[in-house]
């Protein structure tokens, strides 16, 4: 299947804020929303977060017509490192490798647009299927805590 990024703008949130409000996708990540995300507020969301300077985030997109699936954002961007993030909104195309494959474009530019040295995620230990999908994609543990585990990726520069 064909991924491809491309930036997030504020339209996307016409779909991310039906995504916001689905319980499933939240239940073994970090932050979830605590309340209803309507339309507004997940427009809101987009426009302050695309004005920080520290985050490059995009939207992952499949496919020749590009459809809008999930979002990819590497954020707390320094001149060494960034901490990494990711999820596939629409179920129905998880576990089909869009992820990993997003994975892999976000790495490449970060390595060769950012110049970093290093890009760390935390993911929930029970989330197998996220540790699994990001082990393959070369990340390696660092440290795992209570239910919260660290892997990092190198450059190779």
């Amino acid at each position: 299947m064909l991924v491809n990024l491309r930036p997030l703008v504020e339209s996307d949130a016409k779909i991310s804020y039906v995504w916001r409000n689905d319980v499933e996708l939240w239940k073994l990540t970090g932050s979830k929303p605590n309340k209803t995300i309507t339309h507004e507020i997940e427009k809101q969301w987009i426009k302050d977060v695309l004005s920080r300077e520290n985050e490059s985030r995009f939207a992952i997109c499949i496919g020749i017509q590009n459809e809008y699936v999930g979002n990819v954002q590497l954020t707390n961007i320094t001149d060494i490192d960034a901490e990494f993030h990711i999820f596939i909104g629409d179920k129905k195309l998880h576990n089909q490798g869009i992820g990993s494959k997003a994975t892999a474009l976000i790495l490449k530019f970060g390595f060769e647009h950012l110049k970093l040295k290093n890009i760390y995620l935390f993911v929930n230990n029970k989330n197998t299927a996220a540790l699994k999908s990001y082990l393959k994609c070369g990340f390696v543990e660092v440290s795992n805590k209570q239910n919260e585990i660290k892997l990092n990726i190198n450059s190779n520069l």
